[in-house]
């Protein structure tokens, strides 16, 4: 696996733990319900970045975006929580 490709397991992994830490439970059953169009459309651009071996750089806009996409997402639902 060349030195690109490690850099961008280790950066995914990276943003998968800090996302475990502060997603709610049922958050997965409620965006599946509510439509997650932009992250959906996130996940296949980071996928896309994989097979077509993308630039690192172009990948930690993506996971960027990523972040941010589900940090509205958990508010949203935290706020719908509180009702």
């Amino acid at each position: 696996m060349s030195e690109g490709m490690n850099k961008k397991e280790r950066l995914l992994h990276i943003a998968f733990e800090w996302l475990a830490e502060v997603y709610p439970c049922c958050l997965y059953e409620w965006l599946d319900k509510h439509g997650r169009r932009g992250i959906s459309h996130i996940e296949e651009q980071i996928n896309q970045n994989f097979r077509n071996e993308g630039r690192v750089d172009d990948l930690k806009s993506l996971l960027r975006e990523y972040w941010t996409c589900y940090m509205h997402a958990i508010g949203e639902f935290e706020r719908r929580q509180d009702m």
